[in-house]
């Protein structure tokens, strides 16, 4: 005589065991993962404002000037929230790409939002572009300067004529919580793993001082 096939299944304990066991590994390995991915995104970051770094001072070589801050196409109106035309600060100018392909295309900061935004478009930068400074061009050039021009002077000491920065993992453009602010003043600090995979600060290349700005620095008044 044959024995019945059992036909027993898992008992509603024995699968939430299971449950909880997968629940558990996911919230052990989402946030490693989570945190790579960012690790990941400074790091080509870091390699993109290397090769910006390199196509900017080839540019001035054949030039004798660093690319102004608007792309070759600029008309005299703003792009973005500066506050001056043309402005001495905004995306990394296509110059380095057109008419002479120094670099053969311009990287986008993997931090930045894709939408343009009304209120606040320096936070949603067309193009997702990293940021570029061009100090040294309002020097050559003072009829254009805006009037706190004064102020570019400390930033050539820490930066020297040209700034790029992407807006790092805190997407945070200029990092005023934590820091002394000054009434008015834009506040930029270094982006810092050390405070945190996802901490405040930019990731910052400069002429001056390659990959570091200095904790917290002062660039310009707002009006």
């Amino acid at each position: 005589m044959r024995k019945p096939i059992s036909c027993r299944g898992f008992t509603l304990i024995e699968l939430l065991i299971v449950v909880a066991i997968i629940a558990i590994l996911a919230a052990i390995a989402v946030p490693n993962f989570l945190e790579a991915q960012v690790r990941s995104k400074v790091s080509r970051n870091k390699a993109d404002l290397r090769s910006l770094a390199t196509g900017l001072e080839a540019y001035a070589v054949d030039n004798n000037a660093y690319p102004p801050a608007w792309d070759t196409t600029f008309g005299g109106t703003l792009t973005w929230g500066t506050l001056v035309t043309p402005p001495f600060h905004s995306r990394v100018p296509n110059y380095i790409t057109t008419p002479i392909s120094y670099m053969t295309s311009l990287p986008e900061d993997p931090f930045r939002s894709t939408t343009v935004g009304a209120l606040t478009p320096p936070l949603n930068l067309v193009e997702r572009r990293q940021i570029y400074f061009n100090f040294k061009y309002y020097f050559v050039t003072p009829s254009l300067a805006p009037p706190n021009v004064n102020n570019f002077t400390e930033a050539t000491k820490l930066a020297g004529a040209w700034l790029m920065y992407s807006i790092g993992p805190d997407r945070d453009e200029f990092n005023t919580p934590g820091a002394v602010a000054v009434v008015g003043q834009r506040v930029y600090r270094d982006y810092d793993p050390t405070n945190g995979t996802v901490s405040l600060g930019n990731v910052f290349r400069t002429q001056g001082s390659g990959d570091k700005l200095g904790t917290v620095a002062y660039f310009y008044t707002t009006p």
